[in-house]
C-alpha cells in the first residue's frame, strides 16, 4: 500500500520582476521574496522534512534577448543539479506574463537538505523578468 501524502507549494513571489544581468547566475530559493543573490548559501531554503520535489513553473514578463536563454534549474545541497530545469528559449516576449514549466522530472529530498533555484542568464543583456517561480513538495503523512 503507498505511503499516504500531502502536497505543498514552495515559492518566491517577486513583486517586481526581477531581471538576471547579462551573462550571470544568480540564486533564490523558496520563501525568499525579492532576494537573489551571486552566492547560493545566502539564500538557501532548509526542508524541515523529507518529501518530493516536483513540477518547476516561472512565470516571466517582458523580453529575453534573443542572444541567450534563461535556464533555471532547482538545486538541492548548495552544489548539485537535478532533473528539474526550466528553460526560457532566447527570443522569448509576454507583456502579460507567460507561464513556462517542467512536470516530468521529480527528486527526492531528506529532512535538512538545502533547497535553491539556479538561474543563468546567456544573454549578454538583461534577461526577461522573473515574477515567480515555485515548484511542488510532496510529504509523506506523519504518523499518529
Amino acid at each position: 500500500m503507498p505511503i499516504p501524502t500531502y502536497g505543498a507549494i514552495l515559492g518566491t513571489f517577486i513583486g517586481t520582476p526581477h531581471s538576471v544581468p547579462g551573462n550571470t547566475t544568480e540564486y533564490t530559493s523558496p520563501f525568499r521574496a525579492d532576494h537573489f543573490s551571486g552566492t547560493e548559501m545566502d539564500v538557501r531554503w532548509r526542508a524541515n522534512r523529507a518529501g518530493t520535489l516536483r513540477n518547476l513553473m516561472i512565470e516571466a514578463v517582458g523580453t529575453q534577448p534573443i542572444d541567450g536563454d534563461l535556464v533555471i534549474i532547482l538545486r538541492t545541497n548548495l552544489q548539485t543539479d537535478t532533473d528539474i530545469v526550466v528553460t526560457i528559449p532566447a527570443g522569448t516576449s509576454s507583456v502579460t506574463g507567460v507561464v513556462f514549466n517542467e512536470t516530468e522530472e521529480e527528486v527526492q529530498i531528506s529532512t535538512g537538505e538545502d533547497v535553491t533555484y539556479k538561474v543563468i542568464n546567456e544573454s549578454a543583456d538583461p534577461s526577461i523578468g522573473i515574477r515567480v517561480i515555485y515548484n511542488g513538495f510532496d510529504q509523506p503523512i506523519p504518523a499518529p
